[in-house]
């Protein structure tokens, strides 16, 4: 089979005999499932004391499908971490056992199949069609011809170039584009599709490859402002070529695909030169800040996680992103548990003011370093894009809030209610987006765009 990478369609179920890498001469019967972003296979043996082990670390299969035309193909399948998830005996005289396996990802590949060496990747993702769109809509050109047949219509097309994004000692980045032709009948033109194609400077295992992926397809949820599904990604390495599709439920991954998604901004929005600023500026700031770019992408990647699961990782994300920030030093805020504990033994002891003023000197003092003033900090910085109500309060409550999920016997009582928790939510990440765009140098107008403002 021949890989159509330029409009390439999962089929919903892949039918055929699958192999154990570990037992080759063992053949199976069963078909491989795709149901949008969760994946499974279900087998047919003969029964026997054995059976099938509940872990398969991989299955190779010879397998045809059929699409919507009702074209059939054939089609190499390597499957891999399959999870045991139920079996049945079917009851008849074949003697036959069904299992079915949760699967971790699948290869589609043609020839032989190598994914220990990978030097790059294209991935394909609707929306950096509409992101591309000023460029690809460049290269039709207006020209007049001076002689034409009757009735004829000429389209002067020329493919646009990669567009690139980031040429570093470690990396290549580029928009590259494919283009279908159609000519004769009624339907005449030029489709034209974009690709983010990635290429690393030193060739890694696919897995290690994969956290390069996510690096720059979180810098895309940043510049479109829509967290954005891939449709899926290939590699062409010589005779090496396969798509690779993992099973998003086992990634705790659950993204909304829309049909026609919309980005918040174009390529037109930026220079050249400022996207080239930007991914860079993003590859300092990701190495420094890894973990926690991944924790609050993570977050927002699965549409499932409950808002005070949301305000926890995010508070943990801005944590991290503020280590290497110096608050200003004062005093707690006075609706803390802290402050008012203290002044509650004021209350019940006799001490004179100065007393008073030196032990809240001792115990109220706040250096700079601790969450609460690095996060006001923060704040401070991007204040030109956040409500004014976002402020020192705010900062109190909601690492309060923060503190009362994961610590429930400190029982602050300055906090949000559970009822505002969805509301907060958002609020933090309005205000890490702004942070991070600020961060890695988008501009005033585009970040004001970006955030709805």
């Amino acid at each position: 089979m021949s890989i159509d990478k330029s409009n390439f369609k999962f089929q919903s179920h892949y039918i055929g005999l699958w192999s154990r890498i570990d037992a080759p001469e063992e053949q199976l019967s069963g078909t491989l499932f795709i149901d949008q972003q969760k994946i499974w296979i279900e087998l047919c043996c003969i029964d026997s004391e054995q059976g099938l082990p509940e872990n398969i670390g991989s299955l190779n299969g010879c397998t045809y499908s059929i699409d919507d035309t009702g074209k059939e193909s054939a089609v190499n399948i390597f499957v891999e971490g399959l999870s045991f998830v139920r079996y049945f005996h079917s009851g008849s005289e074949l003697n036959l056992m069904h299992y079915t396996f949760s699967v971790d990802c699948i290869y589609i590949y043609e020839g032989e199949l190598h994914k220990d060496k990978i030097g790059a990747l294209t991935i394909r993702a609707t929306i950096l069609d509409k992101w591309a769109s000023p460029i690809m809509t460049n290269a039709y050109h207006n020209e007049v011809f001076k002689q034409l047949p009757l009735s004829h219509h000429a389209i002067y097309f020329i493919s646009p170039s990669p567009y690139t994004l980031l040429r570093s000692s470690d990396f290549f980045v580029a928009i590259k584009f494919h283009c279908k032709y159609q000519i004769g009948g009624i339907n005449q033109g030029i489709e034209q599709c974009a690709f983010l194609y990635l290429s690393s400077h030193r060739k890694c295992s696919f897995l290690d490859f994969q956290t390069y992926v996510n690096q720059f397809h979180y810098l895309f949820f940043l510049l479109t402002n829509r967290i954005h599904p891939i449709d899926y990604m290939y590699c062409e390495d010589g005779c090496n070529t396969f798509v690779y599709k993992p099973n998003e439920q086992q990634l705790c991954r659950y993204i909304v695909s829309h049909d026609d998604p919309e980005p918040a901004t174009t390529s037109d929005d930026f220079s050249t030169e400022e996207l080239q600023s930007i991914f860079l500026q993003w590859i300092e700031l990701y190495n420094k800040y890894s973990d926690a770019i991944n924790t609050f992408f993570e977050t927002l990647t699965n549409i499932y996680t409950s808002p005070a699961s949301q305000i926890k990782n995010f508070i943990s994300s801005i944590d991290a992103l503020t280590k290497g920030i110096n608050g200003n030093a004062g005093i707690v805020h006075p609706n803390s548990n802290r402050a008012k504990t203290l002044e509650a033994i004021f209350n019940r002891n006799v001490l004179t003011p100065d007393e008073k003023n030196r032990l809240k000197g001792w115990l109220l003092q706040v250096k700079g370093t601790e969450l609460k003033p690095r996060f006001s900090k923060m704040l401070e910085r991007i204040s030109q894009y956040i409500p004014a109500n976002l402020g020192a309060d705010f900062v109190e409550k909601i690492v309060n809030t923060k503190n009362n999920i994961t610590h429930p016997y400190m029982n602050e009582t300055f906090c949000f209610n559970s009822n505002e928790y969805r509301k907060v939510s958002y609020e933090l990440n309005y205000i890490i987006r702004a942070y991070l765009l600020v961060s890695i140098g988008v501009k005033e107008s585009i970040i004001t765009k970006l955030l709805g403002k």
